[in-house]
């Protein structure tokens, strides 16, 4: 009798840890239209980030602000998705009422009814915001918010990796994105 009472409470156990959902973060390679990958800081790999609800891919998008979507190739390419497999999914309740909201130019992290998709995508995975460094090449505008809250799809991915995320690579070259993708911020 002991035996079947502890073969049911793993069972049980397992049946949780299985049936839970996961959070999943697609990071996105940017192209330009000659092909080639477009970077907005320095040597960031990534220019778009998503995160995934039971409707769709939820991301923010400069002409078309929050959305859901299904498939995210139109806005590039995924090189990898960061799966927490024992953190809680977004809340629909919150995400939901952003949807159709603006894109935020201005990248202002403390704003709700405007979302750049870093901020977005950041604040359903409780990834706190970093001082912005926004390189030389952004608009005058924007650099004189350097050192105010943000972040970019790269800041996020070493926050993930930091927080034990799983990584599953997209495409041919695993092995070389994995190894060119540093830890931790630098």
């Amino acid at each position: 009798m002991k035996a079947l009472r502890r073969l049911t409470l793993i069972a049980l156990a397992l049946i949780g840890t299985q049936a839970r959902p996961a959070v999943e973060i697609a990071f996105v390679e940017v192209l330009g239209p000659d092909g080639r990958p477009l970077r907005l800081e320095g040597n960031d790999l990534f220019g778009h980030v998503a995160i995934r609800t039971p409707e769709g891919w939820l991301h923010a998008h400069p002409a078309r602000g929050v959305e859901i979507v299904e498939d995210l190739s139109p806005f590039g390419r995924v090189v990898v998705k960061a799966v927490l497999d024992h953190e809680a999914v977004p809340d629909p309740a919150v995400y939901r009422a952003w949807l159709g909201r603006p894109y935020d130019f201005d990248f202002v992290w403390e704003s709700e009814t405007r979302f750049y998709c870093s901020e977005l995508v950041a604040k359903l995975a409780r990834v706190p915001p970093l001082p912005m460094s926004l390189d030389d090449h952004w608009p005058v505008a924007l650099r004189a918010r350097r050192g105010e809250p943000g972040l970019s799809p790269d800041e996020i991915f070493r926050a993930l990796r930091r927080r034990g995320a799983r990584l599953d690579w997209e495409g041919p070259c695993r092995s070389i994105w994995a190894l060119t993708l540093p830890t931790r911020a630098s």
